[in-house]
C-alpha cells in the first residue's frame, strides 16, 4: 500500500533536510499498516507518531535520503561560513569527547565509573566525585564538548561554543537526534551554541554499543 498522501506530506514538512529516504519510509510504512493494524483513516496521528519514533530511533544512515541535508560546501575541512540553509538540518551525534579536560583525567573517570557499574550502581543516583571509592557514580569533569554528527552521509566536527546544559558526557547517547540551525562554521567545524542546536531526541542502539569502545580509542590516542 502507497504511504498516505498526508502522511508524505508530513514527512516533508517534519524532516525537510535530510529528507526521509522513500524506501525507508515505505517499509515503515507498511510494517505499521500490517503488523499494527494502523489504518490512514482512523488512526493517522499514530501512523505520524509511530514513524517519527522510529526515525529518531534509527541510524541516518539508514533512514535519511543522501546528499538531502548537510550542504556539500558546508562539510569541507576548509569551509569557514555560516551553513546557509534556511531549513533546520537534522543530524545524530556518533561520537561525544571532552577537549577541554585532559585525557589522562578523563580515563581515570572512565575506569572509575566502570568500576561502579560492575558494583552496581546506576547513574544519576546522588552526586559524586572520582576520588570516592565506594559510592555514586563519578562525574566526569566539564570543560569543553566536541561532537561528531551526521546527517547520514556527511560528516561534521563541532564544539561546544557556549554551554550546553543538556548534554552530558557519560549520558547523552550516541545516536541522539539533533537539528542544527544555519550554524557558524569555522574551517570545517561547527560551532554549537544554545540558539543553534535544537535536541530531538531518540538514541541508535548500534551506535551505542560501540560508544566504551570508540570514546577509550579517543583517550589513548590523546595520551600518546
Amino acid at each position: 500500500m502507497n504511504i498516505a498522501p498526508a502522511v508524505s506530506q508530513w514527512l516533508s514538512t517534519e524532516f525537510p533536510r535530510p529528507r526521509v529516504d522513500p524506501e525507508w519510509a515505505q517499509q515503515c510504512y507498511d510494517w505499521l499498516i500490517t503488523e499494527e493494524n494502523l489504518s490512514p483513516e482512523t488512526d493517522l496521528q499514530r501512523i505520524k507518531d509511530e514513524m517519527r519514533t522510529q526515525i529518531l530511533l534509527s541510524d541516518l544512515r539508514d533512514s535519511m535520503l543522501q546528499g538531502t541535508g548537510i550542504p556539500t560546501q558546508s562539510a569541507g575541512s576548509n569551509f569557514s561560513g555560516f551553513m546557509g540553509v534556511k531549513e533546520h538540518v537534522l543530524v545524530q551525534i556518533t561520537s561525544i569527547t571532552d577537549i577541554g579536560v585532559s585525557a589522562f583525567h578523563l580515563d581515570q573517570t572512565r575506569v572509575a565509573r566502570e568500576e561502579r557499574f560492575q558494583k552496581g550502581a546506576v547513574e544519576g543516583e546522588e552526586d559524586g566525585d572520582v576520588e570516592v571509592d565506594e559510592g555514586p557514580v563519578p562525574k566526569y569533569q566539564r570543560g569543553m564538548l566536541a561532537f561528531q554528527l551526521t546527517d547520514g552521509a556527511l560528516n561534521l566536527e563541532a564544539i561546544e561554543y557556549r554551554p550546553l546544559q543538556d548534554f552530558r558526557l557519560g549520558e547523552t547517547k550516541l545516536g541522539l537526534k539533533l537539528r542544527l540551525k544555519n550554524p557558524l562554521i569555522r574551517r570545517g567545524q561547527v560551532f554549537l551554541e544554545p540558539k543553534n542546536v535544537e535536541i530531538v531526541g531518540g538514541h541508535t542502539d548500534e551506535l551505542e554499543e560501540q560508544q566504551s569502545f570508540k570514546f577509550k580509542r579517543s583517550l589513548y590516542k590523546r595520551l600518546r
